[in-house]
């Protein structure tokens, strides 16, 4: 069944199909096991109240393919079923494949144990407690060994097969396959805008200048990392893992992106890919997307100056058009927390894009994050402020295009949270020509302008 495309992306934008910049704002489903489905209505309903438009849905390899080549229908079924009902609540979804540390075993997330089980060594002795979640699990021989494997076999293990094929691209197919799989099983969701590629990528020992004396070859309590790579003559050659600057987002991250996203486009042109690998983003329908994930000190404010940590953090904000994830570090502090989350958000405001915060935490005033915002515009935003004093005040400007006046469909919309407007609003300054229709009980003012030009829009609380 063929879809026609919900957005298309323009100088690293996302647009409409009624040719209007979009902006979300969302939050991340990170949990691998899936909700029933009699508790869809309230948790969309809720997300809903709170100006969420958007789900970055997470899943893991392990769960569709839980055996080479075997699918879990029942598992994908059930997704579907719960993205159809988000639909309802106009909630779009990104399908994002969860990658943290290759696998649950070595205290991460992501793959299948059937991987590393193919390559005939048991790793589970690297990790004494298994199936705990452990960042510390990115540093262990097994989970390095398997990123290498999957992006860089072909260099750094050659000859190394698993069923015949070379270990690179037999984990690659699987992979690649298995997300494919998951496009097919939900073409029908109308609501999915599109597929990340991969979270929380490692390179594994790509780059690791001398093996032998990094950090994490110091644990002896398992010698079978020496004897794999000891075979490829990792062990006797300090620079085995060496590489050049950027290598491996040109030579290995980026040619395996570009087959992921080639594969699943075959099917599904009306797909946004969302990813931070560089060098991808002028592919078609690929939008620039990276998530902030820098620890604040404890105790402390994530922002000791208003553009600190976070500023530095994103990598290129001129290319940055979704923020993937975001949270506080400060959770239990709930002065700290709030803080942090509200100064997320004023920075969302300020660079103009979209955002989905990591999870909402249900314990701090629902007013931290949820905050009045232009979902699509028919123009170019400007400018989008909102000052918290006595009374609310919300501005934006923008370029205005002139919008049909037959229908609504192509009108600006605005979301008016009744959590910050609880008696209404008024307003204050309308610099423009067009007619503002106001629908409180959607939370949404809608405008339609009637001449193209430079306008301002100023709203308060009554």
């Amino acid at each position: 069944m063929k879809q026609d495309a919900l957005y298309y992306v323009k100088d690293n934008t996302l647009f409409d199909n009624q040719n209007r910049m979009t902006f979300f704002r969302g939050c991340n489903y990170t949990e691998t096991e899936l909700f029933p489905i009699e508790e869809a209505d309230s948790r969309f309903n809720k997300l809903l109240l709170k100006g969420c438009n958007l789900i970055r849905w997470g899943i893991t390899w392990e769960k569709v393919e839980p055996e080479p080549e075997a699918y879990n229908e029942e598992y994908l079924a059930n997704l579907r079923n719960l993205i159809k009902k988000a639909d309802e609540y106009d909630i779009k979804v990104i399908i994002e494949p969860l990658f943290s540390c290759w696998c649950k075993d070595f205290g991460g997330i992501g793959a299948p144990a059937w991987t590393y089980e193919k390559i005939g060594i048991n790793f589970k002795a690297e990790n004494k407690e298994t199936g705990t979640w452990s960042w510390k699990g990115a540093e262990n021989y097994a989970s390095r060994t398997m990123n290498t494997l999957f992006f860089a076999g072909h260099t750094f293990a050659k000859g190394l097969k698993i069923d015949g094929d070379p270990v690179q691209d037999y984990l690659q197919e699987h992979f690649i396959n298995a997300m494919n799989h998951t496009a097919r099983r939900l073409k029908d969701c109308e609501n999915i805008i599109g597929f990340g590629i991969m979270s929380d990528i490692s390179a594994g020992y790509i780059d690791t200048k001398n093996l032998l004396e990094s950090d994490f070859a110091k644990d002896t309590e398992n010698q079978n990392w020496k004897d794999f790579w000891g075979q490829f003559g990792a062990i006797t050659t300090p620079d085995y893992f060496a590489i050049k600057e950027g290598d491996f987002n040109t030579n290995y991250l980026l040619p395996f992106a570009e087959e992921y996203v080639e594969t699943l486009q075959k099917k599904h042109k009306h797909y946004i890919f969302f990813t931070n690998i560089k060098g991808i983003e002028n592919t078609e329908n690929v939008l620039f997307s990276e998530g902030y994930n820098k620890s604040a000190p404890k105790g402390k404010t994530l922002f000791a100056k208003a553009d600190t940590n976070f500023e530095e953090t994103i990598s290129d904000w001129k290319k940055t058009s979704l923020l993937t994830e975001f949270a506080s570090l400060n959770v239990g502090n709930t002065a700290k927390e709030t803080e942090d989350t509200k100064a997320f958000y004023d920075k969302i405001d300020e660079k103009l894009i979209s955002a989905c915060i990591l999870n909402y935490n249900e314990n701090l005033d629902s007013k931290c994050y949820v905050r009045p915002y232009v979902s699509v515009m028919a123009g170019t935003l400007v400018k989008q402020e909102v000052i918290f004093d006595k009374e609310v005040t919300f501005t934006i400007e923008w370029d205005s295009n002139l919008c049909p006046t037959s229908s609504g469909d192509a009108d600006t919309e605005i979301f008016i949270p009744k959590v910050w407007f609880p008696n209404g609003w008024k307003t204050e300054k309308f610099d423009g020509v067009g007619i503002l229709r106001e629908v409180p009980e959607q939370q949404k003012l809608y405008v339609k302008t009637l001449e193209a030009r430079r306008c301002k829009l100023i709203i308060k609380s009554v």
